[in-house]
C-alpha cells in the first residue's frame, strides 16, 4: 500500500510517504509556512520513491484541531 499524510494542525507541517511498510517524512516547526512547503514537499517524497500521485492507494491528513487557515491548506492540497 501507498499512502501519503499531510499534517498542518500545528505549527509544525509534516509530509509522510509509506510504501510498502518503508516510511520517509519530512517535517519542520515552520509557522505561517505550510502553503510554501507542502507541496515541494509532497513532489519530494514521490520523486525520491520513483511513483506518481496515480500510484497512491490513500491520502491521510490531520482534521483538528488547529488552526483554522493551517487545516485548510492541508485539506486544499489533499
Amino acid at each position: 500500500m501507498n499512502l501519503l499524510a499531510i499534517e498542518t494542525a500545528t505549527e509544525t507541517c509534516s509530509v509522510a510517504l509509506a510504501v510498502n511498510g518503508q516510511v520517509a517524512e519530512l517535517y519542520e516547526h515552520a509557522p505561517r509556512q505550510h502553503a510554501e512547503l507542502l507541496l515541494p514537499w509532497v513532489q519530494q517524497l514521490l520523486a525520491e520513491a520513483e511513483l506518481d500521485f496515480s500510484a497512491l492507494d490513500a491520502i491521510a491528513y490531520s482534521r483538528g484541531p488547529g488552526s483554522f487557515t493551517s487545516l485548510r491548506i492541508g485539506i486544499g492540497v489533499v
